[in-house]
């Protein structure tokens, strides 16, 4: 099916794109926190994963090989986690299978990108409809002060703005963030006026409302890939004038959004960053770092936090995570998956704004990885790994070929 060979098996997989697209963003976490567009994805991906793997073969993509290395390097830790530690209750297995659904997001972005779905003008605009509904939804929450999720759980011990079927802040933060660089990048290419107008105010809006998450690492992320976005694009005057007035309205809306916080709960105030500090450098942070400052070649396995720490399963810092778990060959590996991400480069100027979208995104990711778990956050991981394989299909098929 997924070969697409004549265009009812075309409408199908445009179908299930669009499945995806509307699960992703309007639609809550299942049984056990599992999504209805990873089970959809898992089982795609494994009906084209042979025809994907003879492409790997043919085009020996370096991206690829370094996470099916480390797809594999998870899977020998998880049972390396089974036979060190009995209390982790499958917390190993767990961010194995998470990979494992990353995985199948890059083969499902390079089968999109090969059929160039992202020009598929009724992709483009369940995408846009889908922001927008989120648009006005978290309008309704900064109206109203009454923040939680329409669907599923409403997640009370969670705090800020919400998504429709998404409370956790960090989740929430990167996704808006993403929403900020696609509507940012679709900025340079309208024509109309009146559309841009319209996009330069719900960006504004959207910047508030990432604030209004109170993820500060979001924040700071989304800022600095705006200035990326900006620095590519626009002359240098354009660029100094672009850049002032992105300081001055962050500036803005940390004003403005200080009237919307309690102040006993003020995430951005010193004592409210130092107080995240401690908790992650005295209660998470502590322990590991004494284990590796003993031996930096050793690794503990999957998820051996939980067994350290019985208070929690996030590191809050990815890259100690799998240094912690893997070691230095493992962290090494994955910061080569990273760095080769930043280092692609599109082979068309036509598919240039993908290629930045991505990078910037990945930056934002790279940036929050140092105070969250966000390379193993779900909701935030899997545009980037849909991206990484549309750009990867983008350069090996220039030209639309004909169906195998």
């Amino acid at each position: 099916m997924i070969s697409l060979k004549n265009n009812s098996k075309f409408s199908i997989f445009i179908l299930i794109i669009t499945l995806i697209i509307i699960s992703f963003f309007l639609l809550p976490r299942l049984t056990g926190g599992v999504r209805f567009e990873e089970i959809l994805s898992f089982i795609v991906a494994s009906m084209g994963i042979y025809i994907f793997l003879k492409y790997q073969l043919q085009h020996k993509i370096i991206l690829i090989n370094i996470y099916m290395f480390f797809l594999i390097s998870s899977f020998f830790l998880s049972l390396y986690s089974d036979v060190l530690y009995v209390n982790l209750n499958y917390i190993n297995w767990i961010y194995f299978f998470k990979y494992l659904t990353y995985f199948s997001f890059l083969i499902i972005g390079f089968f999109s990108g090969k059929q160039k779905i992202l020009e598929n003008i009724f992709v483009i605009n369940v995408l846009f409809l889908c922001i927008f509904i989120n648009f006005f939804w978290m309008l309704l929450q900064s109206l109203t002060g009454n923040y939680r999720v329409l669907f599923g759980s409403n997640e009370a011990t969670s705090y800020g703005i919400r998504m429709l079927g998404e409370g956790a802040a960090f989740q929430v933060g990167s996704i808006i963030s993403f929403i900020i660089f696609v509507l940012f990048i679709t900025l340079f290419k309208v024509k109309k006026t009146i559309i841009k107008f319209i996009l330069s105010f719900v960006l504004i809006v959207f910047f508030y409302f990432l604030f209004l998450t109170e993820s500060r690492v979001s924040l700071i992320g989304a800022v600095l890939g705006v200035l990326v976005i900006l620095y590519v694009r626009l002359k240098l005057i354009f660029k100094l004038i672009s850049i002032g007035f992105v300081f001055l309205l962050v500036n803005i809306i940390l004003i403005i959004g200080g009237f919307s916080f309690n102040t006993d709960n003020n995430r951005f105030t010193i004592s409210g960053l130092l107080d995240s500090y401690n908790v992650r450098g005295q209660e998470i942070w502590s322990e590991p770092l004494l284990i590796i400052n003993d031996n930096i070649l050793s690794f503990q396995g999957l998820g051996a936090l939980s067994h350290y720490n019985s208070n929690t399963n996030e590191m809050h810092n990815y890259y100690l995570k799998i240094l912690f778990e893997g070691g230095i060959g493992y962290l090494f590996l994955f910061l080569f998956f990273i760095l080769f991400i930043f280092y692609l480069k599109s082979k068309s100027s036509k598919y240039y704004d993908y290629f930045l979208l991505l990078k910037v995104y990945v930056l934002l990711l790279a940036i929050s990885a140092f105070f969250q778990d966000s390379f193993s956050s779900n909701k935030a991981v899997i545009p980037m790994f849909f991206l990484l394989g549309y750009c990867l299909a983008c350069n090996i098929f220039l030209m639309r070929n004909r169906d195998e």
